[in-house]
């Protein structure tokens, strides 16, 4: 009852945010019957992705969604930014409930998002959102590799994940080498458990500068960032997966014990939130 309660709230919270979404993601119905919907998502090399996790006081949705998005989106406009569409969070992988969604934005360049923030206007309007905020971690950037072209569709699970590698005396390339093994050896075993389409995230390189100014223009909503529970990691990736049984399938399979070594190898700390593309409700 208590998760379907979390999810019934977290689906609820989705409703409101995908109304604002920009015109960067395009819901469509597909042809099946025209009962699934999806949405097309381009992720550019150029480009900064901003990952905004986030939970809102029960009760204050509309204060967010009705007060707040209106005013904020066309202020970030004037800078570059957009919203690229969000993820709702029923699930996580360990147990923990760290954020309800998770929201991504498009930005020229993480200075864009400085700017925005600056904003006399913007300034003006912060208030509304962080009265309404019971948890808030924005300001997490990245970028891709490659230009991606993305699908997600109603039902499927979205795996996002974050890894943060383990440290050796010259660094963690060393770590690195065995995590890029062992991503290319789970590959084969997690699609044949329904593991589909995969995207891979790298943070923006940051200075302990930077670093600082993110959590002082972020105030008191930058939540887990500040004791780096993975949001600062080496790599992030969104997983699409046939379902959330087909996942939890894959982690209680015995038979990869080997791939799972590798990651032990690497990796210091993973978090791992188990989502839902965010479609307009009806």
């Amino acid at each position: 009852m208590r998760y379907k309660k979390f999810l019934l709230t977290s689906m609820i919270v989705v409703s409101g945010m995908t109304g604002l979404v920009s015109a960067a993601v395009q819901a469509e119905p597909t042809s099946e019957q025209s009962i699934l919907k999806q949405a097309k998502i381009h992720f550019s090399k150029d480009k900064v992705y901003e990952m905004a996790y986030v939970s809102i006081i029960p009760g204050k949705e509309q204060q967010v969604f009705a007060n707040y998005f209106p005013k904020a989106l066309p202020l970030a406009a004037k800078y570059g930014g957009k919203s690229m569409g969000m993820l709702a969070v029923p699930g996580v992988k360990d147990g923990r409930e760290q954020a309800q969604m998770v929201a991504i934005f498009e930005w020229p360049s993480v200075g864009a998002w400085f700017e925005l923030h600056k904003d006399p206007d913007f300034l003006k309007i912060v208030s509304i959102r962080d009265d309404a905020m019971a948890f808030g971690n924005p300001g997490n950037f990245y970028t891709v590799n490659e230009d991606l072209d993305a699908t997600f569709t109603e039902g499927k699970m979205y795996e996002l994940a974050n890894y943060t590698l383990k440290q050796d005396d010259d660094g963690w390339s060393s770590k690195k080498s065995i995590f890029d093994q062992y991503i290319e050896q789970e590959k084969g075993v997690s699609q044949s458990f329904g593991s589909q389409q995969n995207l891979t995230f790298v943070p923006v390189p940051m200075s302990n500068y930077m670093q600082e100014k993110i959590k002082i223009t972020c105030g008191h909503h930058n939540g887990f960032a500040s004791d780096d529970q993975g949001l600062m990691p080496q790599m992030m990736r969104i997983r699409e997966w046939s379902s959330f049984k087909a996942f939890d399938h894959y982690q209680m399979d015995g038979s990869s014990a080997s791939i799972k070594k590798l990651k032990n190898d690497a990796v210091q700390f993973e978090l791992t939130l188990k989502t839902v593309f965010g479609f307009p409700a009806g």
